[in-house]
């Protein structure tokens, strides 16, 4: 059996934090950040990008992480250029963004003109590509059309967000934005964990909601990974072999 302590402090931490209108962003230290190309990005989430931009020169960060004061700009200088209904449709509302996380990152093809709201990263075979491999690299492409009354947010096929494995997969596989995982992963706890099997491996996710410290035993886990859902609790991912 392996013991973990839980502290309430960890809700605001990980990468599996949802952050939008409803959630704004509670952490109030700046995040662990590693340069991709000329932005910046949590050094896992970085990592993880890096190793798909290895296989391609075609692709370019446009912005990563965001200052609250960075995010305040952004917004009321789109109102301002672009109007309010831009402004609502593709930038969040300062401590809203997930760009303030620095889990995120918008993505252009190069050779296209940067428009730093809406740069363009679809219609091209390159994209597709990028897309799938995001997936199996822990990424998500995080606002898509079929999910705006749920996001709030417009469709933005250049916005990708970083949650790790094995969420990004099971996101995929079935076709849950971020708010719509955490309101499954709300229905299992430590004894109806929410269960994923892939290639020899059993993922046993759940959510642990916290008031206060606590501690809960874990058996035979071959590993296990802890990321705060910016809402109530702690999400909890076991891993063992089939």
């Amino acid at each position: 059996m392996q013991t973990v302590y839980l502290q309430p402090s960890q809700i605001n931490q990980g990468p599996l934090v949802l952050v939008n209108a409803a959630h704004p962003y509670q952490a109030s230290q700046i995040p662990d950040l590693k340069k991709i190309q000329n932005e910046q990005m949590q050094t896992r989430a970085a990592m993880a990008l890096q190793q798909i931009l290895m296989q391609t020169d075609r692709i370019f960060c446009v912005s990563g992480y965001r200052s609250h004061a960075t995010q305040q700009a952004l917004y009321e200088d789109c109102i301002k250029e672009r109007g309010i209904q831009t402004a609502a449709n593709y930038v969040a509302l300062p401590g809203c963004s997930e760009h303030e996380t620095g889990l995120a990152m918008d993505l252009a093809l190069k050779g296209s003109d940067i428009d730093l709201i809406c740069p363009h990263f679809q219609e091209d075979p390159l994209c597709d590509w990028f897309s799938r491999e995001a997936v199996r690299h822990g990424f998500i492409r995080r606002y898509q059309a079929k999910d705006q009354e749920v996001t709030g947010i417009a469709a933005e096929p250049w916005h990708f967000r970083y949650v790790g494995h094995p969420h990004a997969a099971l996101m995929e596989r079935y076709g849950w934005c971020l708010e719509n995982y955490h309101r499954i992963l709300a229905q299992h706890d430590l004894y109806d964990p929410l269960i994923y099997v892939e290639e020899g491996w059993v993922y046993e996710i759940f959510l642990v909601r916290l008031t206060r410290p606590t501690s809960l035993s874990l058996r035979d886990a071959a590993a296990y990974m802890l990321s705060g859902n910016n809402i109530d609790g702690v999400v909890v991912t076991v891993r063992r072999r089939a």
